[in-house]
């Protein structure tokens, strides 16, 4: 079982971290999500506090990645609306509306041909009409 640390910790103050950084600390600080934090996972917040102070104060936006990866380890969710609204929207839903398929069951949805185009079908439609010819 892990050991909850009784109060929530200030960011070190040894390093001069710029003003987004200590708001956006200070969010994470007083969310619900860190209520029961255990003294190791406040050290993985200071050290991706680290990293949001190099990306937000020094402008090393290539470390974004890493800092996005760091705040879902931590627990950040989006609102289940904004992810619904944004899977209805992805680039694989506009195809599926375009062609008319559902993927996820492999069914066509509004897909209707004029003609047969499977030649299987056409050899079994003239299979089965000669044979009741021959049958009369």
């Amino acid at each position: 079982m892990k050991k909850t640390m009784k109060q929530k910790p200030n960011l070190p103050d040894d390093i001069d971290y710029p003003p987004r950084t200590i708001d956006w600390y200070e969010k994470w600080r007083s969310s619900s999500i860190t209520d029961n934090w255990s003294q190791p996972q406040w050290e993985f917040m200071f050290d991706t506090a680290l990293v949001h102070a190099n990306v937000w104060g020094s402008g090393n936006f290539a470390m974004l990645g890493e800092l996005g990866k760091r705040e879902v380890q931590m627990g950040l969710v989006f609102e289940p609306q904004k992810v619904e609204i944004d899977r209805l929207n992805s680039p694989l839903a506009k195809i599926k509306k375009k062609n008319k398929v559902n993927i996820e069951k492999g069914e066509e949805m509004a897909c209707k041909t004029k003609k047969n185009t499977n030649p299987s079908k056409k050899a079994s439609k003239s299979t089965n009409a000669k044979s009741s010819k021959k049958s009369k």
